[in-house]
């Protein structure tokens, strides 16, 4: 699913007692899911979304589009927005 140009990940939670309860939701994504191998280099940076939220943007520095080819080959191109 990650290979998709667009992917999204969305959480739903509901309360199966019917009661209200606080919910914290917690999201962790590494470089490694930016790169080929761990030896590629990752770039971050945060962006401000509007005043209002904040993202971390992170893909790996080279960004060979389409540079690879062939069975167990992973995505290393493009960004991840968090």
């Amino acid at each position: 699913m990650l290979s998709r140009p667009a992917s999204y990940i969305t959480f739903d939670v509901w309360s199966n007692d019917g009661n209200l309860h606080d919910v914290q939701i917690y999201f962790d994504v590494t470089g490694e899911w930016c790169v080929h191998e761990p030896t590629q280099q990752v770039n971050w940076s945060r962006v401000n979304l509007g005043g209002r939220f904040e993202s971390m943007k992170m893909g790996s520095l080279d960004q060979p589009i389409l540079g690879r080819k062939g069975d167990d080959t992973r995505i290393d191109w493009g960004v991840i927005f968090i």
